[in-house]
């Protein structure tokens, strides 16, 4: 066999997972208008578990009002939320067939529409996400520290909901990644300035929900390896955050690529090995498996701006070709 640890179990966090196959997010728009999940949703994540990966990481969720980033976009906002949700976990589990299942929250910052959320959008601070976008509105420190406190409760919820695991994006130019850039966080407070400063936002979180539902519950972070844009972060500095919040106690990366405003996947050459031998991989011990053991995903978050490839590595053996 051309990988022979493909279907070898390993684990992340306390979840043993009964093979590396990783079905990674991608939106479906089945939710109900307020968020809910439904039955067809439930039975879209129940059909792709019978296909025999190991991990199925359900799509971007959002968990407040303002972070919310398209219609039927499903939701975390509220215990309700976390109810009808168990439909979906459910409906996995009950296959019995060894399939673990992950939630991503996702909050869209400057990327959000107030035609979606009938708010302004949130940012680090008050610049476009990208040429014609609304202008957000930046960040009071207090209102930071909500955010934080609001990515920790909804992964308090995905847990009482039946999820094995949490995914926090931190891609694609939402809310969590926009405070590392400083193409868009032009803070001066502790949440800005030194890379220190503009991971903090991040590292809270991760240090938050860890302190509040334990080692044992898996957490993972999905991040641009490289945000392919002028002045954006490249491998250099994204694997540098990549070691903070490893060190903050994340149990695995999804490693994606590109932001709002960046080139296309799709117009890259090869673009499910842009990111082959990173650095992220040497450093951090999270090796990247798609150029290994299974073809890239592309991914449409549903509003027509990204297209993107990505990989999850966790702290396993690598698989040679």
């Amino acid at each position: 066999m051309k990988y022979p640890h493909l279907f070898e179990p390993f684990q992340i966090g306390g979840i043993p997972l009964k093979n590396r196959l990783v079905m990674s997010p991608m939106t479906m728009n089945y939710a109900t208008p307020e968020g809910f999940a439904t039955e067809k949703l439930a039975y879209y994540y129940m059909e792709r578990a019978k296909g025999g990966v190991g991990l199925i990481i359900v799509e971007g969720t959002f968990f407040t009002l303002e972070g919310r980033g398209y219609k039927n976009q499903l939701g975390l906002a509220s215990p309700e939320h976390s109810e009808k949700l168990k439909s979906l976990t459910d409906a996995v589990h009950t296959l019995n067939n060894g399939v673990k299942i992950f939630i991503q929250i996702h909050h869209a910052g400057g990327r959000a529409s107030s035609k979606v959320t009938g708010l302004q959008p949130v940012a680090p601070s008050a610049l476009p996400a990208y040429p014609g976008a609304e202008v957000p509105r930046a960040l009071t420190k207090e209102e930071i520290r909500e955010i934080v406190e609001a990515h920790i409760r909804a992964s308090v919820w995905a847990k009482e909901a039946g999820f094995d695991g949490v995914d926090v994006h931190c891609a694609h130019g939402y809310l969590v990644p926009s405070f590392f850039s400083p193409l868009t966080n032009q803070r001066t407070d502790e949440y800005g300035g030194d890379l220190s400063g503009r991971t903090r936002f991040l590292t809270e979180i991760v240090r938050g929900i860890k302190e509040r539902l334990g080692a044992e519950f898996p957490l993972t972070v999905k991040i641009s390896g490289d945000e392919f844009i002028a002045g954006g972060l490249g491998l250099e500095e994204i694997t540098r955050i990549a070691r903070r919040i490893q060190e903050a106690g994340i149990d695995g990366l999804m490693v994606s690529a590109g932001s709002v405003g960046a080139k296309k996947v799709g117009d890259l050459k090869q673009p499910h090995k842009i990111l082959y031998g990173s650095d992220q991989e040497k450093s951090t011990g999270y090796p990247d498996l798609s150029h290994r053991s299974a073809a890239a995903v592309s991914e449409n978050s549903g509003d027509g701006n990204d297209s993107h490839s990505h990989r999850l590595g966790c702290p396993i053996g690598k698989e040679e070709a």
